[in-house]
């Protein structure tokens, strides 16, 4: 007998009546991929956090893209995301509070901040961090694929559309710089 769509139900809210409470906020509001707060986070701390947090961040992964290509999504989700993960809750910590830091979405991270420059020193930090990294995987042919250092775009603002707007231009600069490279930043 094949499930059915209620069998699958039963399946999952026997699950969920087995998690304690911490274990069912964690499902609801993590990014099980990074341990940070989710979308669904974000969006609850936003209306809650709007007086000691106003300011909004965006950032974005350069070249996620290729990335993702050249070592797999499964090593990505594995390694690399972990990794941008704890240093994003590094660098957080190092601002007593200030920031708070969300994985809401593929390589995309938002942030509420009491300040703006509080942001965007997490978002230095994880880059300075990051810069230097290495991750490698090893193919099914038995090759090896390697990405050297990950960085972020990032912008600020009053809200997530000049927050995002801010990200835009600050992703031009990186690519100017030298800084952000792959398939969908090539002239």
């Amino acid at each position: 007998r094949q499930a059915t769509g209620s069998d699958l139900r039963a399946i999952l809210d026997e699950a969920k009546a087995k998690m304690s409470p911490e274990e069912n906020t964690s499902a609801i509001f993590s990014d099980e991929k990074t341990n940070l707060p989710n979308r669904k986070a974000f969006n609850a701390a936003q209306e809650a956090l709007a007086r000691s947090h106003p300011h909004v961040g965006f950032a974005d992964i350069d070249g996620f893209k290729d990335v993702n290509t050249q070592l797999g999504e499964p090593t990505v989700d594995k390694t690399i995301f972990p990794a941008i993960g704890e240093a994003m809750r590094n660098a957080a910590a190092k601002e007593n509070g200030a920031v708070h830091v969300f994985h809401v979405h593929g390589d995309e991270f938002q942030f509420l901040g009491s300040d703006p420059d509080a942001i965007s020193r997490v978002v230095d930090s994880v880059n300075k961090e990051l810069a230097g990294a290495k991750f490698t995987v090893k193919n099914a042919d038995g090759s090896i694929s390697e990405v050297k250092g990950v960085g972020f775009s990032h912008g600020t603002g009053e809200t997530l559309e000049a927050a995002s707007a801010a990200e835009q231009l600050n992703k031009q600069a990186r690519k100017a710089a030298g800084l952000r490279t792959g398939a969908r930043d090539a002239p």
